[in-house]
């Protein structure tokens, strides 16, 4: 399984190439870049993955160091000389072992007389008379002066240094020191003015925050750093990384309700499909309702559930008004509501809801749409609904939600009717009961389901590729399908790539298909209704199964 702890690289890290090929040309140019997004969504894991790959791409030495502003965060001195010793180890490791975090400049001092550095020696010298700093001119002295020594260093050392400031936004909390109010302004000065041998990448889950910092219009940072936005997964993304974590393949509908209650963000699909494969456990494949009750037991006894009660504490932790926050953020779970309906709910006069509604947007907890407001994360908003406060969670009501959402969900595909054809002829395949119809036997079978196989060697599509099968039916025959609703008659090309699936499901799964199946609504070629190898299914053989287990038959214009 991919771990959901800490961010992820080589063989597990998953796609973003286009966000990859964007960072490593704003590299290559010294063009400084800001990752924004959501918690979760994967930054730390791209910056992470695109220092493993500088390794192999840069043939001049790269310094490379990811450095978490947030949990560094502090007196601006003690701030900047953490910093510099993880410089320092990511420099040369083993003249630094990690007790050195904690040392004193005295000692640094004779670790750097091993390093043939001027730069480091003045430094040491200079931090042995001014750290830990005496007052608050002194905290602003020493952050200047280790900042601008790492990129006198590199010059010196003749590197490249790639420095990740990870959860950027938190070097804020540096303003409350009285001599730093300016830390952006001097921050920005000493990088814009002098560093050349250094490329930044700030990356920030608080959005607001990242928003006001990079493209404020008063902000020092403002049209000096590139912007990348890190959004959701795509549907062929969560696919991937699914069936990579749980090395097992997944129903067309299993899919569809992930990346349904995912919402594409990593996390989500992790914490999901760990779940879903201790309930599918010796399962061939992951369906539908593995999802749903994985959902469910994670969201109200497992790691959904404690992420989100570690969200709203840890936003809320700082605010003087964190009850009536939680309050207005448990109203807004249960619906969107403009200001006056929350005033009303919560007894009080509209103007009571601007400065609350106002943090929380600041804290990315809660987006303006129109004239309501809205929880942003759909899963905190149903935990918010059904877990938190309550001593037993309504698990009833959240699996009759997770398949009102669903069904909604489905209602608005582009490809509805498709869709539901697909679930409709599965159906019928499901009522097959070992009884011969027109010559044709119609085997009882044990399972009747989508899947989805990501076929990396290109066995299908000539290029990896995510693959769908319509429908594998399990039983003492084991049956492949392919279904189309519209579109053009079935060709001899159609054929060839279910003969494809076939030996790639085969391979996969290790099941011998017996038989190949295609139903259209579309009609076959007459090349097509010559070949013996595939049973080819038109709209009125379809009918004919459908009237004789009692369901009801389909007419493709009607559909449309």
């Amino acid at each position: 399984m991919i771990p959901t702890s800490y961010p992820v690289s080589g063989d597990d890290f998953i796609n973003r190439r286009e966000i990859m090929e964007k960072l490593f040309l704003a590299f290559n140019s010294r063009q400084n870049v800001a990752l924004v997004g959501l918690r979760r969504t994967g930054k730390t894991s791209i910056a992470k993955e695109l220092l493993r790959d500088l390794c192999e791409r840069e043939k001049k030495k790269t310094v490379k160091l990811i450095f978490d502003v947030q949990e560094n965060a502090g007196a601006p001195g003690r701030f900047a000389y953490r910093l510099l010793i993880s410089f320092l180890r990511a420099f040369k490791e083993e003249m630094f072992p990690r007790h050195v975090l904690e040392t004193q400049p005295g000692d640094l001092l004779e670790i750097a007389s091993h390093i043939d550095s001027t730069s480091l020696d003045q430094l040491s010298r200079f931090l042995t008379a001014y750290f830990p700093p005496s007052n608050a001119d002194n905290e602003r002295t020493v952050f200047e002066r280790i900042w601008r020594f790492l990129d006198e260093f590199a010059v010196e050392q003749d590197i490249q240094v790639a420095l990740v400031l990870d959860e950027f936004q938190s070097i804020k909390a540096l303003q409350a020191y009285r001599q730093c109010k300016d830390i952006l302004g001097l921050l920005q000065g000493i990088i814009s003015s002098s560093q050349r041998h250094i490329w930044y990448l700030f990356t920030g889950s608080m959005v607001s925050m990242m928003d006001e910092i990079i493209e404020g219009s008063k902000s020092p940072f403002y049209g000096r750093v590139q912007r990348l936005d890190v959004g959701s997964f795509t549907k062929e993304d969560t696919i991937i990384l699914a069936e990579k974590t749980s090395q097992k393949q997944f129903s067309g509908e299993a899919i569809e309700l992930l990346w349904l209650l995912s919402g594409g963000i990593p996390y989500y699909i992790l914490a999901i499909v760990n779940e879903a494969v201790h309930i599918s456990q010796r399962a061939r494949f992951i369906s539908r309702s593995d999802i749903e009750n994985s959902f469910v037991k994670s969201l109200t006894r497992g790691e959904l559930g404690s992420h989100c009660n570690y969200l709203l504490n840890i936003s809320l932790e700082r605010s003087k008004k964190s009850a009536l926050l939680k309050e207005v953020i448990k109203l807004l779970a249960f619906e969107p509501l403009p200001p006056g309906e929350l005033a009303k709910k919560l007894r009080k006069e509209i103007g009571y809801t601007s400065l609350p509604l106002r943090n929380l947007q600041n804290m990315d907890l809660v987006r303006k749409e129109g004239k309501t407001y809205k929880i942003v994360d759909s899963i905190l908003a149903m935990w918010l609904k059904y877990v938190y406060s309550f001593e037993e969670p309504f698990l009833d009501k959240i699996q009759k939600d997770v398949d009102r959402n669903y069904n909604e969900y489905i209602a608005k595909l582009k490809k509805e009717r498709g869709f539901l054809f697909e679930s409709y002829v599965r159906e019928l395949l499901g009522k097959f009961d070992g009884t011969r119809l027109e010559k044709k036997v119609l085997p009882r079978f044990a399972s009747v389901d989508s899947i989805n196989i990501f076929d990396d060697a290109g066995m299908v599509f000539d290029k990896p590729s995510n693959v769908e099968i319509d429908a594998l039916c399990i039983g003492y025959e084991n049956w492949l399908c392919e279904f189309r609703f519209r579109g053009k008659t079935v060709g001899s090309k159609d054929i060839k790539i279910l003969s494809r699936k076939k030996e790639l499901v085969e391979k996969k799964l290790n099941l011998k298909i017996q038989k190949q199946v295609f139903v259209s609504m579309s009609g076959f070629s007459h090349s097509v209704l010559k070949q013996r190898t595939v049973w080819c299914v038109g709209q009125a053989a379809l009918n004919t199964l459908l009237k004789n287990f009692s369901m009801r038959r389909l007419d493709r214009q009607e559909e449309e």
